[in-house]
């Protein structure tokens, strides 16, 4: 399998695997859109931007809108609680998947302030470092990341970061 092909495969199994581990919230009923996560995000409360998060990962699952009006939802949160764990996971994600290395690094290393031994962030971080050419720190990022004891699919990835010269 030539490089793009793995790179995609990979970028996939970190996708599951972040969708997996992220705490579900309950949503409340949505009666329309982008509208009404926009319109409940007003208060800034943290009800608000979890049901925010969990609208624009909902859509980007549903391949519903364009993906921009989601990752637009996640900016809004952050815009409001510059410190939203999943918001700044998930932006720092996309940041990875679309080659914008040097936006997912500040993105993940919120999320890692707040939860210093979370395995998905430190695997995206290496991945980020990894695409930056910071082959060394990318190393020590899998590594942390394995001693989390992350899920199956996170660890398998871990794994095979480090096994690549």
């Amino acid at each position: 399998m030539k490089k793009p092909g793995i790179i995609a495969v990979l970028a996939a199994f970190v996708l599951a695997a972040v969708l997996y581990a992220l705490p579900r919230t309950p949503q409340r009923p949505v009666e329309g859109s982008s509208a009404n996560a926009a319109s409940t995000a007003g208060s800034g409360s943290p009800d608000s931007l979890n049901a925010m998060v969990a609208e624009a990962v909902s859509r980007l699952e549903r391949g519903e809108g364009s993906p921009m009006e989601a990752i637009g939802l996640l900016r809004k949160v952050v815009e409001l609680d510059p410190n939203h764990l999943n918001a700044n996971l998930y932006l720092g994600y996309f940041s990875v998947v679309s080659g914008q290395f040097e936006k997912a690094l500040p993105r993940l290393e919120i999320v890692l302030q707040q939860e210093p031994r979370h395995s998905q962030a430190l695997l995206l971080k290496g991945q980020a470092l990894n695409g930056l050419g910071r082959k060394t720190e990318a190393k020590e990022m899998f590594q942390r990341c394995l001693e989390t004891d992350p899920d199956p699919e996170t660890e398998q990835l871990a794994r095979a970061a480090l096994s690549e010269p």
